[in-house]
């Protein structure tokens, strides 16, 4: 659907939006941490965490269609009072902005390792891509959700065949011994694994530019769903091919399985290349909205009336950030570091603290 401005998109494109979010650089190491986790019981913590998933997502969009029109700031404003809506605001900026930038920094080192030359200057890479983000934050939440919508259907398409693909070389033994791990320490592995969900926090900011808020709450669930059952196939086949002790020990166990699909006899045989040729798309689509939903964040902060102009400024600092991390052991170390410190917060505790003010406050049916 077109609008005559770049402040709405439809309810699908918010979305496809989301479902992108979620997946980008996440989808890479997820195998690699519910073996570490939980060994062959990754897929119980998986469906747990995904469910918890489904369920902030209708939350989420409970929360949205509450408030039809109302930004982020806005919503914490008459839930929360304005100072606290002001230091939410502040937390969420410095997350967004921290996630993105580390984002990007595994984004050019794939890069590196896949497509191009080792020889390849990092901060060349680097700049080139922060500009193509930052133009698109400059075109506004219109012309990302326009490419969500060309994207999602198409690249989840190919995953999808190029997995089907591997499933003819799954060893099922690589899936024993199954229940395994005791209660406790699966319990434990959810909010780990929930962090391989980020990104739907997203739709918390962009929530006000839908045309359609009323159906946020099943539209929300729905992508989660759709995030959960990709990652369900992920884990299945990465694991089936490689066995756990393998993964234990490898960065991105996903790209050596794409590396192990031979297509013998056939025009191109090293798929993985394709794929990771397709992956920049969806890491680009990942970082993108995190990174304007932090431009978004610093514009509610400042109290203006337009945002787009903002999103430029900021490349410098999420320059300093993809930078900050000398090795990907560092990048991942500080990654852990943020989930803890943020992550956590931005996904679960403030969007439940909301929601409990507006049960208690009845600010809900006021705005209804």
């Amino acid at each position: 659907m077109m609008f005559p401005n770049n402040d709405k998109i439809s309810i699908y494109q918010l979305v496809n939006i989301q479902i992108l979010a979620m997946v980008g650089v996440g989808i890479l190491s997820l195998p690699r941490i519910l073996s570490e986790e939980v060994g062959t019981d990754g897929w119980i913590v998986l469906l747990l965490a995904g469910v918890l998933a489904i369920i902030l997502s209708y939350i989420y969009g409970y929360i949205i269609k509450s408030f039809p029109g109302r930004n982020w700031f806005d919503i914490l404003s008459i839930n929360l009072t304005k100072p606290i809506a002001y230091l939410v605001t502040l937390y969420f900026f410095i997350h967004f902005i921290l996630i993105a930038g580390f984002i990007t920094r595994v984004f050019i080192a794939v890069v590196k390792m896949m497509l191009l030359l080792r020889m390849t200057p990092r901060g060349v890479l680097l700049l080139s891509f922060l500009l193509v983000v930052g133009y698109m934050g400059r075109k506004g939440i219109e012309t990302l959700g326009r490419l969500a919508e060309i994207l999602v259907v198409p690249l989840g398409i190919i995953i999808l065949i190029v997995f089907a693909i591997s499933w003819t070389e799954v060893d099922f033994n690589n899936f024993l011994p199954i229940f395994q791990t005791s209660f406790v320490d699966i319990i434990k592995g959810i909010p780990k694994i929930l962090v391989s969900f980020l990104g739907m926090e997203v739709v918390l900011i962009f929530g006000e530019f839908t045309n359609k808020p009323e159906k946020s709450s099943k539209m929300f669930a729905i992508a989660s769903t759709v995030v959960l059952i990709l990652y369900l196939i992920l884990n299945f086949s990465v694991l089936g091919l490689l066995g756990e002790q393998q993964i234990r020990y490898l960065v991105w166990p996903t790209i050596t399985t794409l590396e192990t699909v031979n297509l013998g006899g056939v025009f191109i045989e090293n798929i993985a290349v394709v794929t990771m040729s397709l992956w920049v798309f969806i890491a680009f689509t990942t970082v993108a909205p995190i990174y304007l939903s932090g431009g978004i964040m610093l514009s509610n902060l400042l109290q203006t009336k337009e945002y787009n102009y903002l999103v430029l400024p900021l490349l410098p600092l999420l320059y300093i950030i993809s930078r900050w991390s000398n090795s990907i052991a560092d990048v991942y170390k500080n990654l852990h570091i943020i989930n803890n410190y943020t992550s956590f917060g931005v996904l679960v505790i403030i969007p439940l603290i909301v929601l409990i003010s507006m049960m208690i406050r009845k600010t809900h049916k006021a705005e209804e």
